[in-house]
C-alpha cells in the first residue's frame, strides 16, 4: 500500500463514512487545541483519497475539529492509496480504541465495535476449516464427511438404525449393547 505525507485543505476533507459525527467538546477539546498551539500536530491524521479531490479522514476526526477551531486552512496527514474498507475500518477502530476509552464511546460506536471484533473472532476461527467439505455433503453412504455423521436426504443430521444401541457395562465386566428403550425399562 502506498502513502504520503502531505498538506491538506481542511476543506478538502470529508468524515469517514463510519465515524459517528461525535468529537470532543469543551474542556477535552480546549485541552486538543491548546497542544496543537503551543506544540503544533505532533500526530498527522489519516485519510485516503476519495472523489473529486477529496480526502476521507480515517484517523483524526478530533484533531481536524481542533485545528477548525484554530482557524488553520491546512492540516497535516498521511495519505494512504488503496485502503480498502475493511482495512480502513480495522485502522479507525485499533485507532479510537488506543486514544479513548471504551466508556467515552456512545451505545452505537460500541455496538459497532463489538460487531467489527465478533466478526474478527469468526473470520479467524474458520481459518483452516474445510467448509467446503460441509456444503457439499452428497457421499454414497449419506455420510458427512467433515463429521462423519449420517445426514438425511435435506443434508440435516439424520437417524439412523443402531443409533439407539447404547454400551454398557454388565455385572460380570463383559461389554453388552442395550437398547436404549431397555435399558430405561430395567
Amino acid at each position: 500500500m502506498d502513502k504520503e505525507m502531505k498538506e491538506i485543505r481542511l476543506e478538502d476533507l470529508v468524515p469517514f463514512k463510519c465515524h459517528s459525527g461525535r468529537t470532543y467538546e469543551g474542556e477535552r477539546l480546549q485541552l486538543l487545541m491548546d497542544s496543537i498551539e503551543n506544540t503544533g500536530l505532533i500526530n498527522p491524521i489519516v485519510v485516503r483519497p476519495v472523489n473529486h479531490g477529496k480526502y476521507e479522514i480515517i484517523c483524526g476526526h478530533n484533531r481536524v475539529k481542533a485545528a477548525k477551531a484554530l482557524d488553520h486552512d491546512k492540516i497535516r496527514a498521511e495519505v494512504r492509496y488503496g485502503l480498502t474498507d475493511d482495512k480502513a475500518l480495522k485502522l479507525f477502530f485499533d485507532s479510537n480504541l488506543n486514544q479513548q476509552s471504551f466508556p467515552d464511546w456512545n451505545y452505537r460506536q460500541k455496538f459497532e465495535a463489538v460487531s467489527y471484533i465478533e466478526t474478527l473472532i469468526k473470520d479467524a476461527s474458520r481459518q483452516g476449516r474445510r467448509t467446503d467439505l460441509e456444503k457439499d455433503a452428497d457421499t454414497e453412504d449419506g455420510t458427512c464427511v467433515q463429521s462423519r455423521h449420517k445426514l438425511d436426504k435435506s443434508g440435516q443430521r439424520g437417524h439412523y438404525p443402531g443409533q439407539d444401541v447404547q454400551v454398557a457395562r454388565h455385572q460380570h465386566g463383559d461389554l453388552e449393547q442395550i437398547p436404549a428403550h431397555h435399558k430405561a425399562a430395567g
